[in-house]
């Protein structure tokens, strides 16, 4: 079952007034019919509606694989900064340090996590997926790193 929610709808959830009871999930399917016709010898493919509107306002985020099998320093910490670069159109990113951290489930002190993710960031800049990487404070002083998205 795949459910998928964006900021204009969701896909595969049941609404609460159309489930017989509460938490009832319709299963999403990517193909909704594959037909042949026997008289044009062709195949036919239908998708999912439900899919092609997903897709239709382009909210998914593209990751560059050829740059991704590239990545050899901090190999899960970099791809993961990978989709969480692809995720955002902002040029300019910014990210609290703990809340990074935490995403990656990092589970050593915050002082020994700078440096392996500066060393991730420096990777994606080595990759041009992104430039400028640093650390900075935020305006609420707290710390983050900020790149820049190419």
């Amino acid at each position: 079952m795949l459910e998928i929610k964006t900021r204009k709808y969701t896909v595969g959830e049941v609404p609460g007034d159309a489930a017989p009871s509460k938490g009832i999930h319709r299963v999403l399917h990517l193909i909704d019919g594959f037909d042949l016709d026997e008289e044009l010898d062709t195949y036919v493919l239908r998708i999912d509606r439900r899919m092609v509107r997903l897709f239709s306002n382009r909210e998914f985020a593209l990751i560059d694989w050829e740059k991704r099998l590239q990545i050899k320093v901090q190999r899960d910490m970099a791809k993961a900064l990978q989709r969480l670069v692809a995720t955002s159109s902002d040029a300019t990113q910014r990210h609290s340090l703990a809340w990074l951290k935490d995403k990656l489930q990092y589970s050593s002190p915050i002082s020994k996590f700078r440096q392996p993710v500066l060393a991730a960031a420096a990777e994606l800049e080595r990759l041009g997926i992104i430039a400028g990487a640093r650390l900075e404070q935020s305006t609420h002083g707290k710390e983050q790193i900020v790149w820049t998205r190419l």
